[in-house]
């Protein structure tokens, strides 16, 4: 099983894959994110899924569906950079700013819709399997065996 640490690593290069953030790609010739700001969001993620109801206490070692810390990322980051633009318009820095930012706003909302319907899913497998299995347990008349 891998460490926290590799999983981490592992889960910056799926984020940057997501944002399709590598060096030959982008205009700068650098990453767009650093590593230390994906962390954070993957991290800040985690916390809420774990916060979500019902209540978990998932770490990234065992967490059971990747793509979820992935897309809420993923979200997060691109609603950072959401807020960069916006300061930047009204600072008074419109030129090429709008027609660009109404896209990438698109472009946010459909990440986070992507995200929280993967945590409700996510939640809702995890509700059923708690009553479902109190139900088992407590011997059901519908039991198969």
């Amino acid at each position: 099983m891998p460490t926290a640490a590799e999983t981490m690593e592992r889960l910056i290069g799926y984020v940057r894959a997501e944002l399709r953030d590598f060096p030959d790609t982008n205009e700068s010739g650098k990453v767009e994110n650093v590593d230390d700001m994906i962390r954070l969001q993957l991290l800040a993620t985690l916390d809420e899924v774990n916060e979500t109801e019902p209540l978990s206490s998932y770490a990234l070692t065992d967490f059971p569906k990747k793509r979820v810390l992935i897309l809420g990322a993923k979200h997060k980051l691109m609603g950072s950079e959401a807020v960069r633009i916006a300061r930047q318009l009204m600072r008074g820095a419109s030129v090429g700013y709008e027609p660009k930012y109404q896209a990438f706003s698109a472009e946010v909302e459909k990440a986070k819709r992507a995200y929280f319907a993967e945590l409700t899913a996510l939640k809702q497998r995890a509700h059923h399997d708690v009553f479902f299995n109190a139900w088992v347990t407590a011997g059901s008349d519908y039991d198969t065996e």
